[in-house]
């Protein structure tokens, strides 16, 4: 049987495979993690919050990666999506939950966080 209608065929078409096998999780209230890790975390800095010991705790932050120019103006190079962000003792955490290698993409952007905001970003493991 030939699918004639293009919505058919994309139903029927596999999904495509996430590069590091990570499966995102989707919780009974309908928030999406990129895998059970980041949900798990996010679990623990909420209780973190509820207790007090953090604040403004906040999921997917964007910031924009810039350099600057020859003549002195910011070139926004990059985005840089956080998986988590809050302020523990006065100070800005972002963090960012990794199951696998970090990529050369990421180590970039983690220095140009640095360089940019004065953010150290703080990779979660997942102990097994």
């Amino acid at each position: 049987m030939a699918l004639r209608n293009p919505t058919q065929a994309a139903l029927l078409k596999k999904p495509k495979r996430r590069k590091y096998g990570n499966k995102p999780f989707t919780t009974t209230h309908g928030e999406r993690f990129d895998s059970r890790a980041e949900y798990r975390r996010w679990q623990m800095l909420v209780l973190l919050q509820d207790a007090g010991d953090i604040l403004h705790l906040n999921r997917q932050v964007h910031f924009a990666l810039y350099a600057h120019s020859y003549n002195g103006a910011a070139v926004d190079v990059s985005t840089y999506i956080a998986d988590f962000s809050y302020v523990k003792n006065g100070k800005e955490v972002v963090e960012d939950c990794k199951g696998a290698p970090e990529t050369a993409v990421f180590r970039l952007k983690k220095k140009m966080m640095l360089a940019c905001y004065g953010i150290e970003v703080k990779v979660w493991r997942e102990r097994k």
